[in-house]
C-alpha cells in the first residue's frame, strides 16, 4: 500500500511505501524432518518455508507437487547444481492451480526429464494456472510436454516473475495436426522473465496451426528482460526464439535461432524491442523478425544484423532482417539494420504494400529495403563498422562481435543525432563471456 501526503503550502511531497514483507513461518527440512517434498508440503502451513538438502530426488512423492492453495517457499538449500528433481520421464515437478499467491516461491532446483506427453498436457516441469508463483535460480533440462510449454506453463492470476533461470533442451510436441507452442515456455501476461537463458529448445512441427516459439510463446503483455535466446527452433513454424503478440524484449540477445517464419522473433500483435541484439538467425522469410497481420513493431536502440531469409513460407519471401507484413509496419529509432541477407529481395527489410518502415536516427542499407520506407535526414546510410560481424554464410550461428569500431558513424560523435545507434557501444576486444550463475546473471547480461 502507498500513502501519499501532499503539503502544497510547504511545497513538499511525502511518499510512504508500506510493503508488507513475506510472512515468516516455520522452516521444514527435506529429508531431515520429512522424507519427501510432498510430505513436507502436506505438513506445512501457509507462510512456511521448505528447504531441501542437496541430492537427487526421485519417486512419486517428489513429483507432481501440489501446494494445495498454501503460500509456500520451496527452496533447494545449496542451489540448482546440488538439488535435483529427476522426474524420470514421467510427470512434472510442480502443479499449482489453487489460487496460490505471489508469496509462493520455487527456488534453487534443477528440474530434469519431465514428461507430460503421455497425458496430453502442457507444462513438462511446472504448470501454474489460476495461481501465482515466483521462480528463481532454477535449471530446466530435457523436459517434454504435449501441445505447448515443454518445461514451463504460466497462466498466472497476477504478475509473476521468473529470475535467473536456464532452460536447455526442452521441447513441446504438437497434438494432432497442430504444432507445438513454446518449446521451453508458454507464458501469459502479466509475467516478467528476468536474466534467463533459453538454449537448444524446440517446438515441434505441425500443419495447422504451425509450431510457434522455439523457446518461448508469449501472450498478453508479457516481458522478457536481460535474457539470452540462443539456438532454439520452431520446426517449420514461427519464431525460432520467441513468438506471440503484445510483448516486449528489453536488453536481450536473440542469436542463432531458426524457424520457417521469423527466425528470431515472430509476432501477430504489437511488440516493443529495446536495447536488444538480433543476429545470426535463419528463416525462410523474416530472418531476424517477422511482423504479421495487424502487428506493429517498435524497435529502439537495437541491432538487427547478420540474419538470413532463404526460401519461402507459403507466399511470403525475403526480409533478411525484417519482414513487415502487417498493415501497420515497423518503426526503428536509434537502431542498426545492416548486413542481413535474403534470397528473394529485401536483404534488410521487406515491407507489405499497405505498411511502411520508418527509421529515425538509425543506420541501414537503403538498397536493401523492399517496400515503402520513410526515414529522417539524420539516419546513417553507411557501414556501421561492427568489430567482427558474423557472415551470412555462417548463419545460423551465435558468433560475431557487434560492438562498434572507434571510427563507427553509429557512435555519438559520428552522426547528426549525437547519440549511440544500436545495442552495443564501442569495443573491439573479445566477445564478453556470459555464463549462467545463480545470483550474477544480471551483471553478465547487462
Amino acid at each position: 500500500m502507498f500513502a501519499v501526503r501532499r503539503s502544497i503550502g510547504f511545497s513538499t511531497i511525502l511518499l510512504i511505501a508500506a510493503i508488507a514483507p513475506r510472512s515468516q513461518g516455520a522452516v521444514l527440512w527435506v529429508p531431515a524432518n520429512h522424507p519427501t517434498l510432498q510430505a513436507a508440503i502436506d505438513a506445512a502451513a501457509s507462510g512456511d518455508e521448505i528447504r531441501v538438502s542437496p541430492g537427487v530426488y526421485v519417486g512419486a512423492e517428489n513429483k507432481n507437487l501440489d501446494f494445495q492453495g498454501k503460500n509456500l517457499a520451496v527452496v533447494g538449500d545449496d542451489g540448482a547444481a546440488a538439488t535435483i528433481l529427476d522426474l524420470e520421464d514421467d510427470g512434472r515437478a510442480f502443479d499449482l492451480h489453487s489460487g496460490e499467491s505471489y508469496d509462493s516461491r520455487i527456488e534453487g532446483f534443477t528440474i530434469r526429464n519431465g514428461n507430460t506427453e503421455s497425458i496430453d498436457e502442457p507444462g513438462g516441469a511446472i504448470r501454474c494456472v489460476g495461481a501465482t508463483v515466483e521462480i528463481r535460480s532454477c535449471v530446466f533440462e530435457g523436459c517434454r510436454a504435449a501441445g505447448s510449454a515443454g518445461a514451463l506453463l504460466l497462466i498466472p492470476e497476477s504478475q509473476t516473475h521468473v529470475y535467473e533461470c536456464a532452460f536447455r533442451d526442452n521441447r513441446c510436441a504438437g497434438i494432432g495436426s497442430a504444432g507445438g507452442d513454446g518449446g521451453a515456455a508458454l507464458v501469459h501476461g502479466p509475467t516478467v522473465l528476468h536474466d534467463c537463458l533459453f538454449e537448444g529448445n524446440r517446438a515441434s512441427q505441425g500443419a495447422s496451426p504451425p509450431a510457434r516459439g522455439g523457446a518461448i510463446s508469449l501472450l498478453g503483455g508479457a516481458m522478457i528482460e536481460g535474457c539470452r535466446l540462443v539456438s532454439n527452433e520452431a520446426e517449420n513454424g514461427w519464431g525460432g526464439g520467441v513468438a506471440g503478440d503484445d510483448f516486449a524484449l528489453f536488453e536481450c540477445d536473440v542469436l542463432g535461432n531458426t524457424a520457417a517464419l521469423g527466425g528470431g522473433i515472430a509476432t501477430t500483435g504489437d511488440i516493443a524491442v529495446d536495447k536488444t541484439l538480433i543476429a545470426g538467425n535463419l528463416a525462410a522469410s523474416g530472418g531476424g523478425l517477422a511482423a504479421l497481420i495487424d502487428s506493429y513493431v517498435n524497435v529502439v536502440e537495437s541491432t538487427i544484423a547478420s540474419n538470413v531469409a532463404e526460401g519461402a513460407f507459403g507466399t511470403l519471401t525475403g526480409g533478411g532482417g525484417i519482414l513487415a507484413f502487417g498493415n501497420q509496419g515497423a518503426r526503428l529509432y536509434g537502431s542498426i539494420l545492416w548486413g542481413n541477407c535474403a534470397e528473394a529481395g529485401g536483404s534488410e527489410a521487406k515491407v507489405h504494400p499497405h505498411g511502411a518502415l520508418g527509421l529515425q536516427c538509425s543506420a541501414f542499407l537503403l538498397p536493401g529495403v523492399d517496400g515503402t520506407i520513410v526515414y529522417s535526414t539524420d539516419c546513417v546510410l553507411e557501414d556501421p563498422l561492427f568489430c567482427d560481424p558474423l557472415s551470412c554464410a555462417a548463419v545460423p550461428g551465435t558468433g560475431g562481435v557487434f560492438d562498434l569500431r572507434a571510427a563507427s558513424p553509429c557512435l555519438p560523435a559520428g552522426n547528426a543525432c549525437g547519440s549511440l545507434m544500436g545495442a552495443r557501444d564501442e569495443s573491439c576486444g573479445p566477445t564478453p563471456t556470459r555464463s549462467v550463475s545463480w545470483g550474477g546473471l544480471k551483471t553478465h547480461f547487462r
